[in-house]
């Protein structure tokens, strides 16, 4: 490990304390779980990329009031599917909790779910992008 690259790292360990996590292996991988922006370099490109692309913060209109519940609603309407299938299989189970849920409950449930899905796909792609990153650093010739 060159001087520079000690030093890099250091910097970083220092700015970032608690949030950098380090997973052992033949070279290290940080991650950090802080999304905040605090790079001004990378900041910097990531505005240039934005401008290159399609932009968060211009192209989406960010004024709509989005309400998941009705969201729900709307499609178990339109479906025919009632909210919180499949596990509304649940409610045959004898003495299952969730046979005392009203409809109210099950969106809310329904809800929960789709804020879970979202996050597991958020965590997934951010795996698939340290194993990315593991690849370019294993084998840069690629």
């Amino acid at each position: 490990m060159s001087l520079a690259t000690a030093t890099s790292e250091a910097s970083a360990e220092a700015a970032f304390g608690d949030l950098l996590n380090r997973v052992r292996a033949d070279f290290d991988t940080q991650f950090t779980w802080d999304y905040e922006r605090g790079r001004d370099g990378l900041n910097r490109l990531y505005e240039k990329a934005k401008r290159s692309q399609w932009n968060v913060s211009d192209d989406l209109d960010w004024s709509i009031d989005v309400d998941p519940e009705r969201m729900v609603r709307l499609q178990a309407d339109a479906t025919g599917v009632p909210a919180g299938f499949p596990a509304r299989s649940l409610l045959d189970v004898k003495g299952s909790p969730v046979a005392s849920w009203n409809d109210d409950k099950w969106v809310e449930f329904a809800v929960h779910s789709q804020c879970s899905s979202l996050s597991q796909f958020l965590h997934g792609e951010q795996g698939a992008l340290l194993c990315t990153a593991r690849l370019v650093e294993a084998v840069p010739w690629i």
